[in-house]
């Protein structure tokens, strides 16, 4: 299971052609907490969201990278200042969930772990991209422990203990909770999706999600909300935020 949308504060849109379609007709309120680009409401329901590229995207991007050399090691030090410890929730929900801001060192300073699931008919989070992650279970001890056990399953990859927590993603009509936890490893592990839930996983440079090149906006319920175009793969909604905390967490600033 991934967790993965919702909106974000604004970012400077990009100048070029802009493709729109229609308008989706969901209730404005229910932007401020999604998780897997769908709404949940009260009751936990889940409600899908078309994908952000069929409503509004610049259509105009620069090709390159964006250089931003900052090694896990600093990134650590950064985030351990700051870190709660804690695997438990921050405040009661009726549902509960957690992600996993898995870093590496790459070729040119630190890489974040992301995946794309799977495209399946009646999934409602079909091709989306995210962050590892997923609803607690309920052997789980914590959310700490579902933040590890769903990177398992989704990537193959084992984390040990995080270096940091995140603060909670919760929203004004949702009775859910989405917890983060930073993990960063020493060594880049090769990733191995679960070809039943996610279709790729790849590691993403640090420097290119800062990249102002990679700006973007999608349009969703009439709203621009702020995005990131990686090679056609957007990322935006609740993966955004989380991503966007994450670089105020480690004092990285971000496009205006």
């Amino acid at each position: 299971m991934v967790v993965g949308s919702g909106p974000a504060g604004a970012v400077a849109e990009p100048a070029g052609e802009r493709i729109d379609a229609a308008p989706v007709e969901v209730a404005a309120e229910d932007v401020a907490f999604s998780h897997g680009h769908e709404t949940i409401d009260d009751a936990g329901h889940h409600h899908a969201l078309p994908y952000p590229h069929r409503m509004f995207m610049d259509a105009s991007r620069r090709n390159g990278r964006h250089n931003l050399d900052l090694e896990v090691a600093e990134i650590r030090r950064r985030l351990v200042a700051g870190s709660d410890a804690t695997g438990e929730p921050s405040v009661q929900r009726s549902w509960q969930a957690a992600t996993a801001v898995v870093v590496a060192p790459g070729d040119d300073g630190a890489d974040i772990a992301f995946i794309r699931r799977s495209e399946r008919d009646g999934d409602p989070w079909s091709g989306h991209m995210a962050l590892p992650g997923g609803r607690r279970d309920p052997a789980d001890a914590d959310l700490a422990t579902t933040a590890r056990r769903e990177t398992r399953e989704e990537i193959g990859v084992e984390l040990n203990g995080h270096v940091a927590r995140l603060p909670d993603q919760t929203g004004r009509t949702s009775r859910g909770l989405v917890a983060t936890f930073v993990h960063v490893l020493q060594q880049r592990p090769a990733l191995h999706p679960d070809p039943r839930e996610v279709a790729e996983a790849l590691w993403i440079p640090l420097g290119t999600l800062v990249d102002p090149a990679k700006t973007v906006k999608v349009k969703w319920t009439g709203i621009p909300l702020p995005a990131i175009d990686h090679d056609g793969r957007i990322i935006w909604g609740l993966t955004h935020r989380i991503l966007t905390t994450f670089l105020e967490a480690i004092e990285v600033p971000q496009p205006d």
